[in-house]
């Protein structure tokens, strides 16, 4: 059985399933590309009262049924999401408490 040749100057049916209609789709399909954001490893050293703190409230929320189990990870990604929403005063007062 013989291989058929390649020819280049003809267009592959996988470069014609997305072509941009104008420049300006060309120029957003583009930016949607450099704008995709990977998750960067970042490490903390917590105390082990903190990890017995992180841990208990995982399972308390995970113990509530009120969401699909969560990890230690979801808690401070929602932690985090809180903070930026809570009054300045109040959030250096929690992280006085820490201490």
């Amino acid at each position: 059985m013989s291989r058929s040749k390649i020819d280049f100057a003809n267009k592959s049916k996988l470069s014609t399933l997305r072509e941009p209609e104008s420049r300006n789709d060309e120029l957003q399909l583009s930016y949607s590309l450099t704008k995709i954001q990977r998750a960067r490893v970042k490490s903390f050293r917590l105390r082990e009262i903190d990890i017995q703190n992180l841990d208990n409230t995982v399972k308390r929320i995970n113990m509530s049924g009120k969401i699909q189990p969560i990890l230690s990870t979801d808690l401070i990604k929602g932690l985090l999401v809180m903070a930026t929403q809570m009054n300045e005063e109040k959030l250096i007062n929690f992280i006085k408490m820490s201490y």
